[in-house]
């Protein structure tokens, strides 16, 4: 099977790949080198480990070829992944879930079981202690019964990995989330002469300290979820 589609030239990585008029006529190259990233798939095509291309050119990084060989998802990609996994999270829990048709309003997951039905919104966070929430509109719509699930990078990871335990999970009620992340976006505008703010977007982080000690307590909180049965 040929390697060479797995080219991620167009991919903004500046610290990867790099393109120069003045270095080999242009073509991609390694960040700080002149070795061409077609070299790197053409060895690999022949056999080569990464290990033995990497005693070949000693210039480029073990780093820039794992950032090769795994891109950054773009942002509508990594979001899809989260929704996914929160399904398959719930699932594996007993949970009968299910995604939502796209494009519906707030919420992305419908779960179905004897404890009670609810909803949940998947929120992911890509390299920040964050939670994003998207427009009050959507925010002022979470109500009680109801879950926002949110993928964070793990504390001290520069970017979050949905694999291999790469992230935490904050299981968080949808009712408290909206109540308390309005509070401080409404007083936040209204300070600044803008009522509710309602043309910016609502998230909560690290910097509103006391919201955030309390919403990092329900980290992987399943026992907040009705029972399955």
């Amino acid at each position: 099977m040929s390697l060479k589609p797995r080219v991620y030239y167009d991919i903004c990585m500046d610290q990867v790949i790099t393109r120069n008029p003045k270095v080999m006529h242009g073509i991609a190259c390694f960040a700080g080198t002149r070795v061409a990233v077609q070299t790197f798939f053409d060895h690999l095509e022949a056999g080569y480990t990464i290990d033995g291309f990497l005693e070949q050119f000693p210039t480029v990084k073990r780093e820039q070829v794992v950032q090769l060989m795994n891109p950054p998802l773009p942002a509508k990609a990594l979001g899809d992944a989260g929704e996914e996994l929160a399904l398959q999270l719930l699932i594996n829990r007993g949970y009968r879930a299910s995604r939502l048709p796209v494009n519906a309003p707030t919420y992305d997951l419908e779960v179905s079981q004897a404890g009670g039905d609810f909803r949940v919104s998947v929120k992911v966070s890509r390299t920040k202690q964050h939670v994003r929430l998207g427009a009050r509109s959507s925010v002022d719509r979470l109500g009680a019964g109801n879950f926002v699930f949110a993928f964070l990078p793990n504390a001290g990871n520069d970017e979050i990995r949905l694999t291999n335990g790469g992230y935490s999970l904050l299981i968080l009620p949808a009712d408290l989330v909206r109540d308390e992340s309005l509070a401080i976006h409404d007083a936040y505008w209204a300070a600044r002469g803008r009522p509710d703010g309602s043309g910016y977007s609502v998230q909560i982080s690290h910097r509103h300290q006391s919201v955030w000690i309390r919403w990092k307590r329900f980290a992987f909180a399943w026992n907040v979820l009705p029972a399955t049965g």
